[in-house]
Formats: structure tokens, sequence, C-alpha cells
């Protein structure tokens, strides 16, 4: 990038020097003629110094402005900020998904816990004897360690779930930025998936069990 850009402008510099020289052998007259005495100086010799000069700066600035915004132009293209913008927001789809997957799985989960406690309390209430008393407390008790392995499982399944979706999105978000090895892949039958694909995948990595 840096001798892309010093060597653009190197040429506008260069450019300059041309106008610059130029305009100062079209001075060179006007200056003589202003050196020869007083009565030999006129408007059109002052005009026509002044008028160098501003065609000098000008012809500078605009050689200057236009090699800076070509070499802008041809980094912005390799850059590809437009890939960049669809991949960061595959990233956050991702993201989001996961958050969501796992508020759903504590709700659940939370769910589960207070159906068990309740009905604990309401076998509580038919107990006649120790023995019931028992019986109600081990069913509690199973019924918290079923919602434990329950909430247990899903967190494993979505903490799988993670490191594929995040190498789906780095495979697609370089899929994406190549154009060629898209285009290829496209002349062979072969669809390539992207980052919004991968996106919906990590949304549900089991294939659509909630």
């Amino acid at each position: 990038m840096q001798s892309d850009f010093i060597a653009q402008w190197g040429k506008a510099n260069q450019d300059a020097m041309g106008v610059f020289f130029k305009s100062l052998a079209q001075a060179v007259p006007a200056m003589n003629q202003a050196n020869t005495g007083p009565a030999a100086v006129t408007a059109d010799s002052w005009k026509t110094l002044v008028r160098n000069h501003m065609e000098q700066a000008a012809g500078f600035s605009a050689d200057k402005n236009a090699a800076v915004n070509a070499a802008w132009r041809h980094r912005r293209d390799q850059l590809d900020f437009g890939a960049s913008a669809v991949a960061l927001q595959g990233l956050a789809d991702i993201q989001i998904n996961l958050i969501s997957r796992l508020v759903e799985s504590h709700v659940q989960n939370i769910r589960a816990v207070t159906e068990v406690s309740a009905q604990y309390l309401q076998n509580l209430a038919l107990t006649r004897d120790g023995n019931d008393i028992m019986m109600a407390l081990g069913q509690c008790v199973s019924g918290l360690e079923a919602a434990a392995k329950s909430n247990a499982i899903e967190g494993v399944g979505i903490a799988n779930g993670i490191k594929p979706a995040l190498t789906q999105w780095l495979q697609a978000s370089v899929s994406e930025a190549s154009g060629g090895e898209t285009a290829a892949a496209g002349q062979n039958g072969n669809s390539q998936e992207t980052v919004a694909d991968v996106a919906k995948k990590a949304a549900n990595p089991r294939g659509g069990r909630k």
C-alpha cells in the first residue's frame, strides 16, 4: 500500500513541478520587463505574473488531490468494506442467536423447577404421615434432578454449536471477500453458504429442535 501511494504521490509532485517550470518560463518575461524600470512596468505584465502563479497553485493542488483520491479508491476496492460490513452483521447474528438460545434454556429451566416445586407443595398438602412426606420429597428431588439434567444437556448442545458456527462464519466471510473463489464455485455448480445462511444455522444448530 505504501509503495503504491508513494509512487502516485511522486508522480503528482513531478507533474506539479512541470506546471511550476512552465509557469516560471511564462513569468520570466514579465519579471524582466518589471526590472527594466518603473516606466516599463504595465498592468498587463503584473496580470500575467499573478495569473501564472495562480495557475501554478491550482495545478499543483489538482494533481495532488487526484493522486490522493486515486490511491484511496484503489485501496478501498482492495479492502472491500462492503464484504466486511456483511461479515460483521453475520457475526452479530450469531451472537444474538446464541444469547437467545441461552436465555430460552434458562427460562425453560426456571419453568421446570417451578413446576416441580409447586407439585411438591401440593403433595405435602395431601400427606397423612411420614411415609407420604418422604414420598413427596423423593418425587421433588427426582423432578429437580431431571430439570437440572435437561438444562445441562441443552447448555452443552449450545456450547458445542459455537465453534462450528464461528468456523462456518469465518469461511463464508473469506469466500464472500474473494470474488474469484465464488465465481469458480459457481462455474463448477457448487453453491457456497453465505454469512446469512451460517447465521440461520447458528440459531438452531440441531436442525430446528428447540
